[in-house]
């Protein structure tokens, strides 16, 4: 059997075969149920299920205990549960702590028998005492739900930890998913990623598919999406798991360690589907609520969300409640949306203990509580949840829900950075950049920033432009923070939409300021020189939303020195022409006060009206007045 299993020594099937065959001459029982195993492994001999129940059949008769267990297995794989039932009962009377530790595995799961957990924890003891090892593991689940026995999670733990030192790669898994989860002991992330890479390094493909959704989502291990979809690829290559195929699909449908296509990860979902995946099922529904590799559907997105959470998907409900949110007009619900928030919370997800924080915070759906809302979110961020981290981070630097802590809020953000979501990292850049909890330090916010805008951020990619822009913490580039706010502004981002429309806003004045004061200088060469003089001074370059309150003031006195020497020289202008007008008029024999003296006064109205609007211009550009636009009144004083 050591030799067949590989238990201490090199696996030699051959010479494990050479052994049996031997000591099954004699008429024992063992070696005859060896020879049964090797012909159903193809073990040093072809494969012949046939011929190994014919082996095991052979066994029992002689009274081997394990061919009775042995030969069970073989009709379970036939699907012939009543009989594999009678046979495991019959190995398990005999004393084989296999046949024990599968008949308990019967009637805890009803197959060939009525479902009896009671029966199934005791003989799952009984196995485990006889030194079945996996028992131990289905007997520490039974403690962890309270099935056949008081729950008792503490205990699970305890049977977990024997099973995982004697190295049965289930007990590792089970352990691992305990300091994950904080079950029966405190979560820890690292010590989970190490007993899954323990059990992964055994060759346990479950362990490898755990190892991956640390590496993806920054759990224990550092953040590596590469890693990750390397993890889900083995895992599906080496035991073809469903899982794994979800996985994989998931990296394709949304860019992790890999390109987003689609078109992959649309066939992927519905192949893991049609396995029984109920995450594959919100897979279906992600793919068809964005349009991934399908033409978008909300209806069908709907449905399949409804099919998932009903097969058991706690992340599920949380999506059928933000496509209500996302709703528009009478079809949107917010109350619905909380109880979906609240059914995924209960269930233990996530996601939907954060959003169920937020609805409190935000009053959506429920009325308004700020406390309640930072108690899920610590619930969420406790799991390991980044934006949950980075929310409650939001509520301590302001004070919401919790009393005001800058420091607290500064680890938090810190907290959800290290597990590598880009928009976290930008949080933190702006914790250097704005103090909050850490000193000032405008090159450290600018590295951040850059780090997360290499990762495609969208805010992260403008705060970088107002980086360039100002000359904080890189040195100042006008055209890398132009370049930066356009890349921001094509990915949706408002705030670089407008920074951007400021800029082309500022560069508009200024040309129609250039224009104004050149077609005025025109008019009034001598006098009006010294009044663009003083427009032209650096105080009135800068956009008056930017100045402190003495500056603005400051500008407002230059301003009106610079029109009222322009105004003193129309108006000596316009009483020359009066003059001028009254003697023409007279020599002519005509009215001197209608004609020319009433051009005189339209010229001067004229004039009047552009250097208003130049005034406006440069003085209260958010409270100019409209009607003549400023290209108008330019054409006006040319005229």
């Amino acid at each position: 059997w050591c030799f067949a299993k590989g238990t201490g020594i090199p696996k030699e099937p051959e010479i494990a075969f050479s052994i049996f065959s031997e000591v099954a001459a004699t008429g024992h029982g063992g070696g005859i149920s060896g020879l049964g195993y090797c012909h159903q492994r193809g073990l040093g001999v072809e494969a012949d299920e046939a011929k190994a129940v014919t082996f095991y059949e052979k066994a029992a008769e002689k009274g081997h205990a394990n061919a009775y267990t042995l030969l069970g297995k073989c009709f379970i794989s036939a699907k012939q549960e009543s009989k594999a039932f009678m046979l495991f009962s019959e190995g398990a009377k005999l004393g084989d702590r296999l046949g024990k530790y599968y008949l308990a595995k019967c009637y805890y799961d009803g197959r060939g028998v009525e479902r009896n957990s009671d029966k199934a924890v005791r003989l799952f003891q009984e196995a485990a005492i006889l030194g079945d090892a996996e028992a131990l593991v289905r007997l520490g689940r039974c403690y962890m739900k309270g099935d056949g026995v008081s729950k008792n999670p503490g205990k699970a733990v305890q049977l977990y930890q024997r099973a995982s030192e004697l190295e049965v790669t289930g007990g590792m898994i089970a352990l691992g998913d305990c300091y994950e989860r904080a079950s029966g002991v405190k979560r820890d992330f690292e010590k989970a990623a190490e007993l899954y890479k323990q059990a992964a390094d055994a060759g346990d493909p479950r362990a490898v598919l755990k190892l991956g959704e640390c590496y993806e989502n920054a759990k224990g291990v550092k953040k590596s999406a590469k890693k990750a979809f390397e993890l889900y690829t083995r895992a599906k290559k080496d035991a073809g798991l469903v899982e794994a195929t979800t996985r994989l699909a998931w990296c394709h449908a949304n860019g992790i360690g890999v390109d987003r296509d689609g078109g992959k990860a649309f066939p992927m979902f519905t192949e893991a589907s049609r396995l029984g995946s109920k995450e594959a099922l919100r897979g279906l529904g992600y793919c068809f609520e964005k349009g991934l590799g399908v033409k978008a559907n909300l209806r069908k997105a709907v449905q399949m969300y409804q099919r998932a959470a009903e097969a058991g998907s706690a992340t599920a409900w949380s999506d059928l409640a933000n496509c209500v949110v996302n709703a528009s007009g009478q079809k949107r619900n917010n109350q619905k949306a909380f109880l979906l928030f609240k059914k995924s919370a209960s269930m233990g997800d996530s996601v939907g203990n954060r959003k169920l924080g937020w609805c409190y915070v935000k009053g959506i759906g429920v009325e308004k509580d700020v406390r309640k809302g930072v108690q899920y979110y610590h619930r969420a961020a406790d799991m390991g949840d980044s934006m949950a981290i980075s929310s409650l981070g939001v509520c301590y630097a302001k004070g919401m829900g919790v009393r005001k802590d800058q420091v607290k809020a500064f680890e938090l953000f810190k907290r959800a950075a290290e597990m590598g979501n880009p928009t976290d990292i930008c949080n933190l850049g702006v914790c250097y950049k704005k103090g909050t909890g850490v000193a000032v330090d405008h090159k450290k916010a600018a590295e951040l920033y850059q780090k997360a805008a290499d990762m495609g951020d969208a805010a992260a990619i403008c705060n970088l432009g107002v980086c360039y822009y100002n000359g904080t913490g890189v040195t100042k580039d006008m055209d890398k923070a132009l370049g930066y706010w356009h890349d921001a502004a094509e990915m949706g981002n408002s705030a670089a939409r407008h920074n951007l429309d400021r800029c082309r806003k500022a560069k508009n004045k200024n040309k129609e300021k250039v224009m104004i004061l050149a077609s005025l200088s025109e008019l009034m060469p001598p006098t009006f020189e010294e009044s663009k003089s003083i427009l032209e001074r650096p105080l009135f370059k800068e956009p008056i939303g930017e100045l402190s309150e003495d500056l603005k003031e400051k500008r407002r006195e230059l301003t009106l020195k610079a029109f009222k020497m322009t105004l003193d020289q129309v108006n000596s202008k316009r009483r020359k022409d009066v003059v001028e007008a009254q003697r023409a008029a007279r020599a002519d024999g005509r009215d001197p006060r209608i004609g020319i003296a009433q051009k005189s006064d339209i010229r001067l109205n004229q004039l009047i009206e552009s250097c208003n609007h130049l005034y406006n211009l440069l003085h209260e550009p958010k409270k100019r007045s409209g009607g003549i636009r400023f290209v108008k009144a330019v054409q006006l004083t040319k005229k």
